[in-house]
């Protein structure tokens, strides 16, 4: 009976070993899975990362480009606007003496439509014509240099 005994004894005890390495190995299988499901959680995060950071590279190139644009469009406008200010001084420059001669053509013209002082009685308006007169006449005299 004792070797009955000891051989039950041996068997509980092995059966309990079997039973805790069973259990230890059930946990570090459940620990490889874990880590697995972690790791594959991982890689798609990754990806989805790697798949926006693509989207935001392309999204910051689009900005770049655009705002480039906008430069080279504003360079434009600025040298254009510059060059038509350049264009409008130029064309004043050419017209100045064209437009000075032409106002004084016009005084002249004016000057010879107008009846002589003589012509007209004495009145207010021959006073007035006749102050015009000299007004004219002293400012077409050349004057001296004292």
């Amino acid at each position: 009976m004792n070797l009955l005994q000891i051989l039950l004894i041996l068997a509980l005890v092995a059966a309990a070993v079997g039973f805790t390495w069973a259990l230890m190995e059930r946990g570090r299988a459940n620990r490889a899975e874990a880590r697995s499901w972690s790791l594959q959680d991982a890689a798609s995060r990754l990806k989805l990362i790697e798949e926006q950071g693509g989207r935001n590279a392309a999204i910051i190139q689009a900005e770049a480009a655009s705002a480039i644009a906008e430069q080279v469009l504003k360079r434009a406008d600025e040298t254009f606007h510059n060059r038509e200010q350049l264009a409008q001084a130029r064309l004043e420059a050419q017209l100045k003496p064209v437009a000075e001669s032409l106002a004084k053509f016009q005084e002249q013209v004016v000057a010879a439509l107008r009846p002589p002082c003589s012509s007209i009685s004495f009145s207010r308006e021959a006073a007035s014509c006749r102050l015009q007169d000299r007004a004219s006449a002293r400012l077409a005299r050349p004057r001296s240099i004292r």
